[in-house]
């Protein structure tokens, strides 16, 4: 899968854009507050309708304009046109020239990963980060993961609503129920994943970092030795009192270790970024091997946080992947000289992209 052309229009501070990258490496130099970011925003704003940089819509358009639009040519087995417009309080999304109520299937069709400078909330972040990749995952190699996730949301929700309007203990127990039954599906699937994940990941942490070991534990939300039921069932008060579920896969928790005990205790800031980076990549490496087709892998600017040796060891690990990659740094020498040389270079400046 590669992005064959982007368009921009009044994205960040684009006016207008119409660039065709190449189909593997990609070099965006540039300084700070140059646009190379926004390039990797509008890629990923593409594939997971949402940016890695903001929850705010309105910050995404520019300054003076009502909406932003993306329109990507993307090319795998078939060839699609995705486009999007969103601003201040619209939103569309189209696919081929139809018009589309669900973002999931753009995103089943252009599979895109981040690693950030932020990537270390990986590691040091709370459990929603960690969850949310497992999930991206999952979604991507498992159909029936979509329908199961959505069926677990609701039914939370809707328990969540009962525990507040203080219905009677019967009538929570068909909600109960719906929690269990979806749950603890959906943690099947993830310890299915996770031990999936663990191989790839153990091979390129030890890579990217040189250590002795590492590993994954998932944690399922809930008492060890208990049925999600039972948990329910027995955290019903204090579900209660606080007004919302208190257990269940909304809870969960994946532990990254090194050397036995967590990483966050284990390594330092620097080396967080790389195991992060070594984590997501492994997720891209996965979905290569269940997919036979690469994910589309935005790097920003984390080859300049690096020392040398660990920004060729982050190198490597990205040209054992077969998708197409994007890097942005200040210094284009140096984007070279940690990439193959084939990559194209491109250099962005007050929104103006030139080769």
């Amino acid at each position: 899968m590669s992005l064959k052309r982007l368009r921009l229009r009044d994205f960040r501070c684009f006016e207008a854009l119409d660039w065709s990258p190449g189909h593997s490496w990609n070099l965006i130099s540039g300084e700070n507050a140059s646009g190379k970011t926004s390039l990797l925003e509008a890629i990923f704003f593409l594939g997971r309708g949402r940016s890695f940089r903001t929850a705010q819509v309105d910050r995404m358009v520019r300054s003076g304009a009502d909406c932003f639009d993306l329109v990507g040519d993307i090319q795998g087995q078939r060839a699609h046109r995705l486009g999007v417009r969103r601003g201040r309080g619209q939103g569309r999304w189209r696919l081929d020239g139809e018009d589309l109520r669900r973002m999931a299937e753009i995103a089943s069709l252009f599979p895109v990963l981040a690693v950030d400078t932020g990537a270390q909330v990986m590691i040091e972040g709370g459990p929603e980060n960690r969850r949310r990749f497992l999930d991206w995952g999952l979604f991507h190699v498992e159909p029936a993961f979509l329908p199961i996730w959505r069926r677990y949301r609701q039914a939370v929700a809707q328990r969540n609503g009962a525990l507040r309007t203080g219905v009677d203990d019967r009538s929570l127990s068909s909600w109960d129920q719906a929690v269990a039954e979806s749950g603890e599906a959906l943690d099947r699937y993830r310890r299915e994943q996770v031990g999936n994940l663990a191989g790839q990941f153990s091979v390129m942490a030890s890579a990217g970092l040189n250590v002795a070991e590492v590993g994954l534990d998932y944690q399922p939300g809930w008492r060890k030795g208990l049925s999600l039921a039972e948990a329910l069932m027995r955290n019903r008060e204090a579900d209660r009192r606080m007004g919302h579920t208190l257990s269940g896969p909304h809870r969960a928790e994946l532990v990254v270790s090194v050397e036995g005990r967590p990483a966050r205790e284990r390594v330092s800031r620097g080396q967080q970024k790389m195991l992060a980076a070594a984590l997501l990549l492994s997720g891209a490496a996965l979905f290569e091997t269940v997919r036979d087709r690469g994910v589309v892998v935005l790097l920003d600017d984390l080859p300049s946080e690096l020392d040398r040796d660990h920004a060729s060891r982050l190198g490597e690990l990205l040209g054992s992947l077969t998708g197409q990659i994007f890097v942005t740094g200040i210094e284009g020498s140096r984007l070279q000289a940690f990439a193959p040389a084939e990559s194209q270079l491109f250099h962005v400046e007050q929104g103006r992209l030139r080769q």
